[in-house]
């Protein structure tokens, strides 16, 4: 009995230790844009799925088109895997992008206020999925749209008809084991109150 409790002790702490190298284990990244600047980190698991396009430096919105409402800044994710002969056990997802008003909406979102109102509107056909949060992320105001437990998307005004979104997705694989769930909630909030953005 008492050999099980030491054991069972020993792989707590070797789990909380990896949990904290986890948090600690983090590169930050800087994009300057014409009128802000975002920072944010991601865990060093994670910067290695970064498409070779990398995290852009610079993003100026009138450098792009808007064809499909967006333009992606980055997407990455990491698979929690269990035994070999398991595979993934589930994944985390984070995708950022700078998105742009639906046509039909007439008014500004430049405030975290009507940036709020137009999220209200945007998904008014979808209340019941969603809950909409104002937050405070180092000193930035943010809203947080969640969707469950397994998704979260922080979103900021950028200008009047622009704001920028982080969408984190935790997917699991049906049937397996949760123990991975704790590790990848940690991450994902290492990477949420990581983000910043303020005004030059």
């Amino acid at each position: 009995m008492r050999r099980r409790t030491a054991l069972s002790m020993l792989l707590l702490g070797a789990f909380d230790l990896a949990v904290a190298r986890n948090k600690a284990a983090m590169k930050e990244f800087a994009v300057h844009f014409p009128n802000h600047l975002l920072k944010f980190a991601l865990p060093e698991e994670m910067v290695s799925w970064v498409p070779p396009a990398g995290v852009p430096d610079y993003f100026d919105p009138a450098e792009h088109l808007f064809t499909r409402g967006f333009q992606t800044l980055f997407t990455t994710m990491v698979d929690f895997n269990g035994p070999f002969w398991m595979g993934a056990r589930g994944s985390l997802f984070v995708n950022s992008d700078v998105s742009q008003l639906e046509p039909e909406y007439r008014e500004r979102v430049d405030s975290i206020e009507a940036l709020e109102k137009y999220l209200g509107w945007w998904v008014r056909d979808e209340r019941a999925i969603w809950r909409i949060n104002r937050i405070d992320l180092n000193g930035t105001p943010v809203l947080v749209r969640s969707a469950g437990d397994s998704l979260q998307i922080v979103t900021m005004p950028l200008d009047e008809n622009l704001f920028l979104q982080f969408s984190l997705r935790i997917d699991h694989v049906a049937g397996k084991s949760s123990n991975w769930l704790k590790r990848a909630q940690s991450m994902r909030d290492a990477i949420k109150t990581s983000i910043s953005l303020t005004r030059k």
